[in-house]
């Protein structure tokens, strides 16, 4: 047991501070388009922002199917010590860019490959760390153990957006666009050396495809594959547009001052990652799919009115319960659908089929969800977000009715008191 608690601590441990890396780039994106996007339109460059913070997206699939594939043959301990140091290189390039206006395009083109680069990075930690995680736990307590690796990513996002909170409150808001938003990007470049250090001594079972005597079935992968993408279609909306896009729509909408929209933001994370580890208990207990559908169409009902509420009240509060009751039905539906995505995909081709069709699945709803939105609000539609939200909740609401219930969670004649079985 506590050889299993060490390693899911590296492998949460590292993805807290992957997720911090990749995320800061998104609170800091208004900073960074005034500095590396100009436009005559304060819009139009954060816009521009986003489309280079979506070019990441683009370089998911890649480094999913690269790194996964590395992960399932060889060693899913060098997978994640690469991946870490990826993002770091992704992190030092961004902080290290000249502005548009000192050297023109140079800093934009450098950005961009950062960005590609924490992409391919992000890719390749989410598939091998999530299956190191699932595997390391006891089968009857998966959803628990997989809830507290969700938090490491979700604690991380957050820790993200105090260091951008702290950046505006210290700095001020000029300063910080200015040059402060270098000082908290290269935060991320102080705890890489930490991140490395404990996952170059994590000690990880792993069973390689020779293991099983079974010929693989391709087609019921891809199948998982195209799933996996969309169920997290959902969890894409919520977390891009609902999280990390809400403070700049409140800012630019409602005049909520972007420091309290950050703070809101900050706290809806950690509330997803809270919820994950119940969402991931209650799934234990009465299946994956129970509680995933009981988050989902929470997130779905109650973001209708409240996001109303926020559109006739255009206040702090209105943000945050709107933003907060949506992050707590996104955290019961993570704890359920990790467990469940990653145990449909036998060891040999886990990190590889869940990795794939996460990154799939962010890529196509989650790359463009702020250009969207910041579009969609440029012509006055302000209702884009739930729009957005909810088309996205119904792709992944019929995916789910057509994905299989997760075969390490059987019932058994015990089924009050949530015994497990075990296949």
């Amino acid at each position: 047991m506590r050889t299993r608690l060490t390693t899911l601590g590296a492998a949460a441990w590292g993805n807290f501070m992957e997720w911090f890396d990749f995320t800061l780039y998104g609170f800091f994106a208004v900073a960074i388009g005034q500095r590396f996007f100009p436009a005559d339109d304060p819009l139009l460059s954060t816009m521009a922002s986003y489309a280079a913070f979506a070019a990441g997206f683009i370089a998911r699939p890649i480094g999913a199917f690269v790194f996964g594939r590395m992960a399932d043959r060889t060693s899913r301990k060098s997978v994640l010590v690469t991946t870490l140091l990826l993002m770091g290189l992704a992190t030092l390039l961004v902080v290290c860019a000249p502005s548009h206006h000192n050297a023109g395009l140079l800093g934009p083109i450098m950005v961009v490959c950062a960005r590609l680069m924490a992409g391919l990075a992000a890719a390749g930690e989410t598939g091998a760390a999530a299956a190191i995680a699932i595997e390391a736990s006891p089968h009857h307590q998966r959803g628990r153990w997989g809830g507290l690796f969700s938090l490491s990513t979700y604690l991380g996002v957050a820790a993200g957006g105090c260091v951008a909170l702290l950046c505006y409150g210290l700095l001020g808001t000029e300063a910080t666009n200015d040059w402060g938003w270098r000082v908290g990007y290269a935060t991320g470049l102080i705890i890489v050396p930490l991140g490395w250090w404990a996952r170059r001594n994590m000690q990880v079972e792993h069973a390689h495809p020779t293991a099983s005597s079974a010929a693989p079935d391709h087609k019921g992968t891809l199948g998982m594959i195209a799933r996996v993408a969309g169920l997290t279609a959902f969890g894409s909306s919520v977390f891009y547009v609902v999280i990390m896009f809400m403070p700049v729509f409140a800012a630019r909408q409602f005049s909520i001052p972007l420091g309290t929209g950050m703070a809101t933001a900050m706290m809806a994370s950690v509330i997803t990652g809270l919820f994950a580890i119940v969402g991931g208990w209650v799934s234990d207990q009465h299946g994956r799919k129970y509680i995933m559908y009981a988050g989902l169409l929470f997130a779905l009902i109650a973001g209708w009115p409240l996001f109303l509420m926020l559109l006739s009240t255009h206040n702090a509060l209105s943000l945050a319960v709107f933003q907060w009751a949506c992050a707590a039905g996104f955290g019961l539906f993570v704890g359920g659908s990790l467990p469940l995505m990653v145990e449909s995909f036998p060891p040999s081709r886990r990190a590889l089929g869940f990795g794939l069709g996460y990154s799939l699945g962010v890529m196509v709803f989650g790359a463009m969800a702020p250009v969207v939105n910041a579009l969609a609000l440029s012509r006055g539609v302000v209702f884009a977000p739930l729009y957005y939200m909810t088309l996205t909740g119904l792709i992944t609401l019929l995916t789910l009715r057509s994905t299989r219930e997760s075969t390490t969670w059987q019932p058994t004649e015990n089924t009050l008191s949530g015994a497990m079985t075990t296949t």
